[in-house]
C-alpha cells in the first residue's frame, strides 16, 4: 500500500513514486536476507539451547523475533515485486503485515513490563510470571491482533496491492495503538531505569550488574522508539488532517521523501534488531561465539586433513618408485 498517497493533492497519480529503482530492489533484498538470516540465528538459539520454563521472558522475545523475521522475508522479500501481485493476494498480505508489526511493539510492551514486574517485586516474580501464563499471554495477543487487522480490512478498497484505499475512521484506532505502544514501552523504560539506578536496596555492584542486565530492554526499547516512531507519527498526524491544507504539488512530493525515508529507517531498524538481541544478551551472545569458533574449527580441520590427505598420497608415490630409480 502507497502510505503516503492520502497526502497526495487530487490532480496527482501516486505511479510514478512507487517505482522500483534498482536502489531499492537492492535495499528490499538486501534487509529481507540480513534480516532473514539473523533472526533465524537468535530463533535457532532460543529453541535449541534456552530453557524458556526458567526464562519466560524470553517467550517475549521469541514473539518479537518471529515478527521481524516475518516482516524482513515476507514483507521485505517481496516489496520490490508487489504489483505484480494478484488482486485476491492484497487483502491477505496487509492483514499479515499489520499483525506482525502490531505484534513486535505489543510485544516490546510486554517486555517491559516483565522488567518492571521483576525490579518490582523480585521475590515474588515467578510466582506472578511463568511460562504458562507468559504462551497464554501470547496466543491472546496474536489472536486479538490479528482479529482487528481482519476487521480493519473489510473496510478497504481494493485497487492495486500499491493502492489500497483506506476508511481512515476504521484505521485510525490502528494509527492511534501503534504510537502509544511505543511511546508507552519508552516510558516504562525510562521508570524502570530511574527505579534501577536510584534503589537502595542494592550495593553499587549489585546495581551496575542489573543494569548490565537491563541492556537489551533499554537498547532495544530507544531503537524501536528513535527508528519506528517517527514514520508512525507523520503517518498518524497526516492522517488526523494537520497537512490537509498542503495540496501543492511540491508539499507532496516532500512529504513523500521525508516518510520514504522514515519508512527505510524502520526497516532497517527491524534488520537491526537480531544484532541488538545478539550483542546485548549474553545466552545468544555466547552461543553465536560457541557457534562460529565451531564453523573456524571445523574449517581448519578440513584443511588440515586435505593436506595431510596430499603428503600422504605423496609419499605412497615415493614408496611406489624403485629404488634404482631414486639413485
Amino acid at each position: 500500500m502507497n502510505e503516503t498517497a492520502m497526502a497526495a493533492p487530487t490532480n496527482t497519480t501516486a505511479a510514478p513514486l512507487d517505482q522500483i529503482s534498482p536502489f531499492d530492489y537492492i535495499f528490499y533484498f538486501g534487509c529481507a536476507t540480513t534480516g532473514g538470516v539473523l533472526n533465524f540465528i537468535v530463533l535457532y538459539i532460543a529453541f535449541r539451547y534456552i530453557d524458556m520454563e526458567d526464562k519466560p521472558r524470553q517467550i517475549i522475545v521469541v514473539n518479537m523475533t518471529v515478527a521481524d523475521f516475518l516482516f524482513s522475508v515476507f514483507y521485505m522479500g517481496t516489496r520490490p515485486m508487489l504489483a505484480n501481485f494478484p488482486g485476491w493476494s492484497c487483502h491477505a498480505y496487509y492483514v499479515t503485515i499489520w499483525a506482525i508489526q502490531l505484534c513486535s511493539c505489543v510485544n516490546l510492551l510486554w517486555l517491559n513490563l516483565d522488567k518492571l514486574i521483576f525490579i518490582q517485586f523480585p521475590l515474588h516474580y515467578y510466582q506472578i510470571i511463568n511460562r504458562n501464563r507468559v504462551a497464554i499471554l501470547s496466543a491472546v495477543t496474536w489472536s486479538t491482533i490479528i482479529s482487528i487487522c481482519v476487521v480493519v480490512d473489510f473496510f478497504m478498497i481494493e485497487e492495486t496491492c500499491l493502492n489500497m484505499k483506506l476508511n481512515y475512521t476504521a484505521y485510525m484506532p490502528v494509527l492511534f495503538v501503534y504510537v502509544i505502544l511505543i511511546v508507552c514501552s519508552f516510558i516504562c523504560s525510562a521508570i524502570i531505569f530511574f527505579i534501577a539506578q536510584t534503589t537502595t536496596r542494592m550495593e553499587a555492584t549489585a546495581r551496575s550488574k542489573m543494569l548490565r542486565r537491563l541492556l537489551f530492554l533499554f537498547t532495544s526499547t530507544l531503537w524501536t522508539f528513535f527508528t519506528c516512531l517517527p514514520y508512525r507519527a507523520l503517518y498518524l498526524i497526516n492522517a488526523l488532517g494537520v497537512f490537509q491544507g498542503y495540496t501543492s504539488e511540491p508539499w507532496y512530493f516532500t512529504y513523500h521523501r521525508v516518510t520514504t525515508f522514515f519508512f527505510s529507517v524502520l526497516s532497517f531498524g527491524i534488520c537491526v534488531n537480531p544484532v541488538i538481541t545478539i550483542m546485548t544478551q549474553h545466552i545468544y551472545r555466547n552461543r553465536v561465539v560457541a557457534i562460529w569458533k565451531r564453523m573456524l574449527n571445523r574449517s581448519g580441520k578440513n584443511d588440515f586433513e586435505q593436506i595431510s590427505d596430499r603428503r600422504k598420497s605423496t609419499q605412497a608415490f615415493l614408496e611406489s618408485i624403485p629404488l634404482s630409480a631414486r639413485n
